[in-house]
């Protein structure tokens, strides 16, 4: 497959093989640069046997792997105490949870290492249920399940080689461990998306439904408002005149209820603290500079106009997520060094994670790694 002659199944892949080779020099280079290079080395080969062998992974029942590695992935999670790790996902869940519960303004509340809660409310509703349990790291093991049941696929095999290719992530692994929820959000949105390409077909009650789910969604991290750009330029320029409207609508829909949960909580206590204090300025510094944003909506736009089918949107969000956060990286990397940067934690890498769901349902069972 190709968008502007590339070969985005190529490039996904090889997207997906950098960032977890980061991931892996970042938290391997703790132990030794031969630990870390052999990582990488034992990750390239497995790459390289799942598309040897992909044939064969057509054939087996993924649903019997998809129980054994989960299994596997969370029983370090019994003996690896999450305060022990420096992270503080679930330290920002618990925060904002507990705020809630005890009637006070959860943006205004800040951890004890001074970090305010990021997320949009809704990133909240959805981990509420894993707080209440105990168990953070149930977000990321729905991961592959999630994608396994819930993403479209014309055939078996291009199913199972993209679902192994989330099990066989150090990435992913990573998320269990830290509880992190990235990439649960992240494939929400890229079901999302993918569903979303139907648009054509849709009538009012499923447009207002998926405006309100798509409100939802975005209410959970302002950053896919990428994909949601995209996705609605894309109809508003090449669609024709009748989905123009019903774009419209949708748009109307999806605003309503991305503002709904912020008028709710301006009623529950202040709007003014709303205004000082809310997700906006926190999600868009951490990922990107706000003296850089405007010049990435720009070019999210320019994308969207060189988007003419509601498919490729879905790989232009992802590759678009991938350059937002990539260039900060690299910003940070100029100012302080790789080391300071991406070893010693200046810059989120995990950030990265936005991009890769997207990214991996276009990669074709007939790529190859020469």
């Amino acid at each position: 497959m190709k968008f502007c002659n590339i070969n985005i199944s190529n490039l996904s892949l090889s997207i997906l093989w950098l960032v977890n080779v980061l991931f892996i020099f970042k938290y391997g280079l703790r132990i030794s640069v031969f630990f870390s290079s052999s990582i990488v080395l034992f990750y390239t080969i497995i790459i390289w046997l799942i598309f040897r062998h992909q044939s064969f992974l057509s054939k087996i029942n993924l649903l019997y792997v998809l129980a054994a590695v989960s299994v596997i992935a969370f029983i370090p999670t019994l003996f690896i105490p999450v305060e022990s790790l420096n992270v503080d996902r679930y330290k920002i869940i618990s925060l904002f949870v507990s705020s809630v519960e005890n009637g006070l303004y959860p943006y205004s509340q800040f951890t004890d290492e001074g970090n305010p809660p990021g997320p949009s409310p809704v990133y909240f509703l959805l981990a509420y249920p894993f707080y209440k349990f105990g168990l953070f790291q149930g977000m990321a093991l729905l991961v592959p399940w999630l994608w396994y049941f819930f993403v479209p696929f014309k055939d078996k095999e291009r199913k199972n080689i993209s679902t192994i290719l989330i099990l066989t992530s150090c990435i992913w692994y990573y998320e269990v461990v830290t509880r992190s929820t990235i990439l649960f959000n992240s494939v929400l949105v890229c079901i999302w998306a993918i569903h979303f390409a139907k648009f054509s077909k849709w009538n009012i009650k499923a447009l207002v439904f998926n405006g309100i789910l798509a409100g939802l969604l975005l209410n959970t991290r302002t950053v896919f408002i990428i994909p949601m750009l995209i996705s609605g330029l894309c109809v508003l320029i090449y669609y024709p005149r009748n989905d123009k409207i019903k774009i419209l609508i949708w748009g109307a829909v999806l605003t309503v209820t991305f503002i709904f949960p912020f008028l709710l909580m301006g009623s529950i206590w202040d709007f003014e603290s709303i205004i000082q204090n809310n997700p906006f300025t926190v999600q868009s510094e951490m990922i990107l500079p706000s003296s850089l944003m405007a010049l990435f909506i720009i070019a999210t736009v320019i994308a969207a106009c060189f988007t003419r089918k509601l498919i490729n949107a879905v790989w232009v969000s992802g590759f678009m997520l991938f350059i937002v956060v990539s260039v900060n990286i690299a910003r940070c990397i100029y100012i302080l060094g790789f080391y300071d940067a991406v070893i010693e934690s200046h810059v989120d890498i995990t950030y990265l994670l936005f991009s890769i769901p997207f990214l991996i349902y276009f990669i074709k069972p007939c790529t190859r790694i020469k």
